[in-house]
């Protein structure tokens, strides 16, 4: 209850324009200047990083062990970073500006992009060009041993 409390205390500052809450300096997601020059974006971030919170004080206030405990936060952050604003063209102010400077064509890329990986990666984002890497030449292969194995609890 003390969560959900927080969560719309700090929403009733966000909707204020009160709220001081902002990213982690290291989180890159979130450099581009309209996120604090935009008044829809900033909020749109307050609100993302509010609920984030609330959810981490949610499970840092469950009577969890510590490996549940780790557990849940693990599962949290990759369901928070999946929907985080940035993941979404209008939620994105840098990939907005793009396709503006591009007409367009940055989107198409990236649609092209997603339509490949989808078709010829089983849906998961390429990381890598794997042409590009070739046995004996850019890629070594050598024989390997186990150096030290232990029981999984």
């Amino acid at each position: 209850m003390s969560q959900y409390t927080n969560f719309l205390v700090e929403m009733g500052r966000v909707m204020t324009g009160q709220s001081t809450i902002e990213p982690e300096s290291t989180d890159k997601r979130f450099n581009d200047e309209m996120w604090k020059k935009n008044p829809f974006y900033h909020m749109y971030l307050q609100t993302y990083l509010t609920w984030q919170k609330s959810l981490n004080g949610f499970i840092n206030d469950a009577d969890l062990g510590k490996k549940d405990a780790d557990r849940a936060r693990f599962v949290f952050s990759l369901f928070a970073d999946a929907v985080a604003p940035t993941n979404t063209l209008l939620g994105n102010p840098a990939a907005m500006k793009k396709m503006y400077e591009t007409g367009g064509t940055s989107l198409v890329k990236g649609l092209t992009n997603m339509l490949e990986d989808l078709a010829k990666n089983g849906g998961m984002p390429s990381q890598v060009n794997m042409q590009a890497f070739q046995v004996g030449k850019d890629l070594a292969t050598t024989p390997g041993a186990v150096v030290l194995q232990e029981r999984c609890a």
